[in-house]
């Protein structure tokens, strides 16, 4: 799920939370469409090609438990 926190005319920042709504661990890799172009992103580690982000894990949050939730964030500009 994505969450813009803030959003101004030249880019915005956002959360992005990954669940795990299974019963065994899971190690996170998502895709999620972007406007404009990643200037700063947290607690994972990123590629952009496009309009796509794909994210994963760092080593202490890539692994997201059974019912629990691991969140990054990221800003643009547009």
């Amino acid at each position: 799920m994505v969450k813009i926190n803030s959003d101004w005319t030249a880019g915005y920042c956002a959360e992005v939370s990954v669940n795990n709504s299974g019963t065994t661990p899971v190690v996170w890799k998502i895709n999620v469409p972007v406007q404009g172009k990643i200037n700063n992103l947290w607690n994972a580690v990123y590629t952009q090609t496009g309009a796509t982000l794909t994210a994963s894990g760092q080593p202490y949050n890539a692994t997201v438990q059974p019912k629990a939730t691991q969140s990054f964030g990221f800003c643009a500009v547009r």
